[in-house]
C-alpha cells in the first residue's frame, strides 16, 4: 500500500498584472490581515497609486476604490488630471487596488508568506475587508484620519457605500458611481453568473454556465452593442449640455461623464466580434441545446460537460472568468445606463382605488421605466402592465404559495416614479 500527498496550488506568472500594463504603483504591506469570514491573509499587500501632494493639515485626501477586474489605470487615464473630475493640483488622490484584483494580493500572485493561500486556497474576501484594509493603509501609512472624498464605480461604489456606514466620521463626501448598496433586478443575471463562477462547486459552475447562456440569449438577439454605444454617446452629450448650465453640481456631472466615456472606450475596445468566441463555442452550444430538455445535461448526454465539471475548481473558474470577462464591457455599460434611467424620475404619492391605478403619460415624454414602491408590511405586491404611453398597476394580496393570489379591494397608497 502506498500513500501520497496532494500537491498544493502555487502562484503563477501573469504578465498582464505588471507595471508594463498598468503603470506606476507601489506595493504596501499591511502585515497579517484577518478577514470577516474567518480567513487570514498572512501578508496583505495593497497596490497603491497616488497623485498630487498631501497638505500639512492632511485634509485634502481623496480615496478612489477600484471595481471588479478593474485597476487604478482607468481612473488615472479618465478621471485624474488638472482638467478632469479629480484635480491632483488641489487634492492628494490615493487609488487603492482591491484585494484580489490582480495587482494587490490575489490568488495568482500569493507567494512567499502567502504561499499557503495561493489559487484555490485563497480565502473569501468581503467588501468590508477591502474598506478596513483601506482605512488601515490611510491611517498607518499616510497619517490620514479624514477624507475629503471617497469615490468609486461599480464594485468600487459598493466600497464607497461601506465607507459611509462603517467610518462615517472619516468621510466628508462620498460619490458612488454606477453602484448600489444591494443588487437590483437589472444586474441580476450578470451578478448571478459572477457569484456562481466564484462558488467553486460543480453545482456553482453549472449555474454559472446557465446564467452566461441566458445572457447570451438576450444580447445576441439584436446588435445590442451598437445600441448601447449609441445610448452611451447620447447620455454623454446630454450631460455635457447640463455642464454648461448654471447651478449644477459640476463635480458630480464630470464624474458621470467620465464614467460614461470610460465605459464607451472599453466597449469600443472590445471590438464588434467580442462575443464571437462564445457564439462559436461548440461546447456552449451543446450545453444550451441539451439544457432545453428536462434532465438533458446529465453525464450521459453531455460527456464533455461532465468531464469539464470534474476538473479542479481552478480550471473551471479560469474558464468561467474568461467568458465573463468577454461579457463585462457590455454588461457594465447596460447596468450604468439602466441605473441612470432608474434615477431619472421624481417620486410622487398616489392611491390605487380598490387596488387599481391607471395612468396616461404625455406623448411627448414617453416613459422608459415605471417604479412602484409599497410598504412591505401590507402583504401586497404590484402587477404592472402597459406601454410607453399608458400603464395600469394592480395590487395583489399574497396568500402563500398554496393559494391563488387575489386583487386587493381596499385603497392602496403607494409611491410611483416615472423614469424617462
Amino acid at each position: 500500500m502506498t500513500t501520497g500527498t496532494t500537491a498544493q496550488p502555487t502562484a503563477i506568472e501573469n504578465p498582464y498584472y505588471t507595471h508594463e500594463f498598468h503603470g506606476d504603483y507601489d506595493l504596501i504591506s499591511l502585515g497579517e490581515f484577518a478577514l470577516e469570514e474567518g480567513g487570514v491573509i498572512p501578508d496583505l499587500q495593497l497596490a497603491v497609486a497616488t497623485f498630487g501632494t498631501l497638505n500639512a493639515a492632511k485634509d485634502n485626501a481623496i480615496l478612489v476604490t477600484t471595481w471588479y477586474s478593474g485597476t487604478h489605470q482607468i481612473f488615472r487615464d479618465v478621471y485624474i488630471g488638472p482638467d478632469h473630475a479629480l484635480n491632483p493640483e488641489r487634492y492628494f488622490i490615493v487609488v487603492v487596488n482591491q484585494i484580489g484584483n490582480g495587482l494587490s494580493t490575489s490568488p495568482h500572485n500569493a507567494s512567499g508568506a502567502n504561499a499557503g493561500i495561493a489559487m484555490s486556497n485563497f480565502p473569501h474576501v468581503r467588501i468590508g475587508d477591502d474598506v478596513r484594509a483601506q482605512e488601515q493603509l490611510l491611517r498607518e501609512h499616510y497619517g490620514i484620519d479624514r477624507l475629503a472624498l471617497v469615490v468609486g464605480g461599480s464594485m468600487g461604489a459598493q466600497q464607497t457605500y461601506e465607507w459611509m456606514v462603517r467610518f462615517p466620521q472619516k468621510v466628508r463626501r462620498a460619490a458612488p458611481i454606477a453602484g448600489t448598496a444591494q443588487n437590483t433586478p437589472h444586474d441580476f443575471l450578470y451578478t448571478q453568473a459572477v457569484f456562481h463562477a466564484n462558488s467553486r462547486s460543480q453545482w456553482g459552475s453549472r449555474a454559472a454556465v446557465t446564467s452566461i447562456l441566458d445572457i447570451l440569449a438576450i444580447i445576441t438577439r439584436t446588435d445590442t452593442r451598437a445600441e448601447v454605444l449609441k445610448e452611451l454617446e447620447r447620455q454623454t452629450m446630454a450631460f455635457n449640455d447640463y455642464l454648461r448650465r448654471p447651478g449644477v453640481d459640476t463635480d458630480r456631472l464630470q464624474g458621470l461623464v467620465a464614467n460614461l466615456q470610460r465605459l464607451r472606450t472599453e466597449l469600443l475596445g472590445a471590438g464588434s466580434a467580442y462575443l464571437q468566441p462564445l457564439r462559436d463555442s461548440a461546447f456552449l452550444a451543446a450545453v444550451r441545446h441539451r439544457s432545453s430538455i428536462p434532465g438533458g445535461s446529465c453525464e450521459f448526454d453531455l460527456p464533455d460537460f461532465y468531464f469539464w465539471l470534474s476538473q479542479t475548481p481552478d480550471v473551471r473558474e479560469t474558464t468561467l472568468n474568461k467568458w465573463i470577462a468577454m461579457l463585462r464591457p457590455l454588461c457594465d455599460s447596460i447596468a450604468e445606463l439602466l441605473w441612470l434611467t432608474r434615477q431619472g424620475g421624481r417620486s410622487r404619492r398616489e392611491t390605487a382605488v380598490q387596488g387599481v391605478f391607471h395612468i396616461t403619460f404625455e406623448r411627448e415624454k414617453p416613459v422608459q421605466l415605471l417604479r412602484v414602491a409599497v410598504p412591505a408590511d401590507l402583504g401586497i405586491y404590484p402587477e404592472i402592465s402597459g406601454s410607453h404611453y399608458r400603464s395600469s398597476v394592480r395590487f395583489v394580496l399574497w396568500q402563500g404559495p398554496e393559494e391563488r393570489p387575489r386583487q386587493a379591494q381596499q385603497d392602496i397608497p403607494f409611491e410611483m416614479i416615472c423614469c424617462g
